[in-house]
């Protein structure tokens, strides 16, 4: 291990936190029309009951992905998917939501090649995580400090399974090393996401020229510099609007859009959802909004 990886280790060590969303059981009939859409969280699916085929939307083309019973599956956080049910019979999926991050708000399992669908054996333990964590949100009326540590430890058992089955990616520790420069400008993103962020401050924070700054933010982040703020700022309204009675239109210019027209037009681009309808589903679909 070289210093540079040696730094970023301890990086990680001190800054890797977890975002648990929900867990849920679902049910599903088979008239049940799918669409593809995508989550700010991770989500890993145990399959109870039925068949299904999940497509996921890779770079360049399509993977599907058939789904039988007491099979787990992963699908990465902002990836668009969809799953279609096989067959005339319903089908019973027991789901849990969470982001893995370091560094403030980088998704950790985006440095692995995270298995899609996971063996029998894995699957179990995914389950019973997820069945865990499922009677604690049904009992969330009764939430204590003992049942928040108990979250967290499970979520942390989780990443530790998950990580147990991924291999670092080729470029992983290339790609951390690369991503330390901008450590100064997401931080300012994470701390000033409401406001107005300029690609000239964060170049600024950064030492380097604006030209160059955006073009290295990209290649190592894979997305623009104003991108990755938009991200953030729909990755805390949409926490806002699930678990806070918050309108719609005082959630988005408390976060920067003064055009309610703008801030539906751009978050139905985000997510394939309009804001009323995010809300809606999740609220109130029996988690069908997050079925994938």
């Amino acid at each position: 291990m070289n210093n540079q990886t040696g730094k970023i280790y301890k990086y990680i060590e001190k800054s890797v936190g977890i975002e648990f969303e929900a867990s849920a059981l679902m049910h599903l009939d088979c008239n049940y029309e799918s669409k593809f859409r995508n989550s700010f969280y991770s989500t890993f699916s145990f399959m109870e009951k039925g068949q299904a085929e999940s497509i996921f939307k890779l770079e360049n083309t399509n993977m599907k992905i058939e789904r039988s019973e007491l099979k787990a599956c992963y699908v990465p956080r902002k990836m668009y998917a969809k799953t279609d049910i096989l067959g005339s019979s319903a089908v019973d999926f027991l789901w849990s939501k969470m982001n893995f991050n370091i560094f403030g708000s980088l998704d950790l399992l985006s440095f692995f090649n995270v298995p899609f669908l996971f063996n029998f054996e894995s699957s179990e333990k995914i389950r019973a995580i997820n069945q865990e964590l499922y009677e604690l949100e049904l009992d969330k009326g009764n939430e204590s400090i003992c049942s928040i540590v108990k979250r967290k430890k499970l979520c942390f058992e989780m990443l530790d399974l998950i990580l147990t089955l991924s291999a670092l990616k080729e470029d992983g520790i290339k790609k951390l090393i690369g991503i330390r420069e901008f450590f100064p400008a997401i931080n300012y993103i994470n701390e000033n996401y409401r406001g107005k962020i300029t690609n000239e401050t964060l170049a600024k924070l950064t030492h380097l020229s604006l030209s160059h700054f955006c073009h290295k933010f990209k290649l190592f982040m894979g997305v623009s510099p104003q991108q990755y703020t938009q991200q953030q700022r729909f990755l805390k309204i949409s926490k806002l609007m699930v678990n806070t009675n918050l309108r719609i239109n005082e959630i988005a210019s408390d976060h920067g859009f003064s055009d309610p027209f703008n801030f539906s037009r751009a978050f139905k681009s985000a997510t394939g959802y309009s804001p009323q309808q995010y809300r809606k589903l999740l609220k109130d679909s029996n988690g069908a909004l997050f079925s994938n």
